[in-house]
């Protein structure tokens, strides 16, 4: 990997890490050395909440995603647990989009392949919660059903993007970082979402 790529791969997984943390996920590593399977990585501590993991083991999910219905409409029980498993959905949609949307900004192309790679390592989530949009629309509604600012309007603040700088200049020259790294080195006066260091560290990982 030449030093351009890796600062762009570097930016990617920034982006991931950066965007992940303002909507509340807890970074738990990121590397930008590459593997066969990827060319940069971010882990995360346990992203998935008690409500998503219960509604997507619930015995009867698939009929309702291929009800077509609402999941409100099909469980009226759960719609408390629905919206909250949805906006985690969002939050990982961000998330997920961040990293192909921060490199496009860097290299002014945009990475369709790696795009994809990262969105499919969702895609059941999306399917489940936001299936009632359709396959061409759900996408669109899991980004935009997030209660916070845009994706656009993270990336257009300049103390959002001078710490995917940040971080992105620290892993190109280390080649991995650890999440207690990322949040120590945000800018003064941008607060990060979550401030619990300790609060899920035990639980497993989860790869973006």
């Amino acid at each position: 990997m030449g030093d351009a790529e890796r600062y762009a791969t570097a930016i990617h997984e920034a982006g991931h890490a950066v965007i992940g943390t303002l909507v509340g996920l807890t970074a738990n590593s990121l590397t930008v050395e590459p593997t066969d399977d990827y060319l940069g990585l971010v882990t995360w501590v346990q992203p998935y909440g008690a409500e998503a993991q219960a509604i997507l083991e619930h015995p009867e999910i698939e009929m309702a995603v291929e009800s077509r219905l609402s999941l409100e409409d099909y469980f009226p029980e759960l719609h408390a647990d629905i919206e909250i498993a949805r906006q985690e959905c969002a939050r990982h949609a961000m998330t997920f989009m961040a990293g192909p949307r921060a490199e496009e900004r860097h290299t002014g192309e945009f990475d369709r392949d790696g795009a994809d790679s990262d969105l499919g390592r969702i895609t059941q989530f999306i399917r489940v919660f936001f299936s009632h949009c359709g396959d061409e629309k759900k996408w669109n509604a899991a980004v935009a059903h997030y209660d916070g600012p845009t994706l656009d309007e993270y990336l257009d603040d300049p103390l959002v993007w001078s710490w995917i700088d940040r971080v992105a200049s620290w892993a190109e020259i280390t080649g991995e970082m650890t999440g207690y790294e990322i949040r120590t080195i945000r800018p003064p006066g941008l607060a990060n979402a979550m401030t619990d260091e300790g609060e899920r560290i035990e639980a497993g990982d989860t790869v973006i």
